[in-house]
């Protein structure tokens, strides 16, 4: 017997357009899949992460053309905006979840582009310290404007309670790591 159809909404992303909601039935399936819909509290972690994924590229998305124009990319804009709390490139890749070549590849086209430089750490010829130079400080500071107004219209479709809320939970999410960091 076949499962009866029920209806989700669905995000569709156009090139640097609004997101558009629309309703579209299917059947439930393999993989044990819940029922989702708005305000469903049973939607299963993953379609969960899916959505918001879906909601981080469709942001990267629209700031692509601004992020190009300061020779800039999702992943360059991140790294320019963590440099300062992760000066190392191995702790800068983790911090990321971004493997150690990639990281190692993306450092030389942002030195290339003029906004890291690299220098040697005492006491550790192998190891060596980024610092954003700034025409970094510049092109993050741009680049984060561009996303932080496309996101920001994403999040103005919510109440300042519902917004709260969204920033605490996603804070309590974050990755926590064993080592603590105390600024002084």
């Amino acid at each position: 017997m076949l499962a009866p159809l029920v209806s989700v909404p669905v995000t569709w992303n156009r090139l640097y357009g609004t997101i558009q909601y629309r309703t579209v039935p299917y059947r439930i399936v393999s993989h044990g899949t819940t029922i989702v819909s708005s305000g469903n509290s049973n939607m299963r972690p993953w379609e969960l992460l899916l959505r918001n994924v879906n909601v981080l590229h469709s942001v990267l998305e629209r700031a692509e053309p601004e992020l190009a124009s300061l020779e800039l990319d999702a992943k360059r804009l991140f790294i320019l905006c963590m440099v300062e709390d992760h000066p190392f490139p191995a702790d800068l890749a983790g911090a990321l979840s971004l493997p150690k070549p990639s990281m190692t590849f993306l450092v030389k086209k942002l030195e290339e582009s003029g906004y890291l430089r690299r220098q040697g750490e005492k006491g550790d010829l192998r190891r060596y310290r980024l610092t954003i130079t700034p025409a970094g400080i510049k092109a993050r500071d741009k680049g984060a404007d561009a996303a932080n107004r496309i996101f920001g219209a994403c999040l103005s479709i919510l109440s300042a309670a519902d917004q709260a809320t969204f920033s605490r939970i996603v804070d309590q999410l974050q990755p926590r790591t064993s080592k603590k960091k105390t600024r002084g």
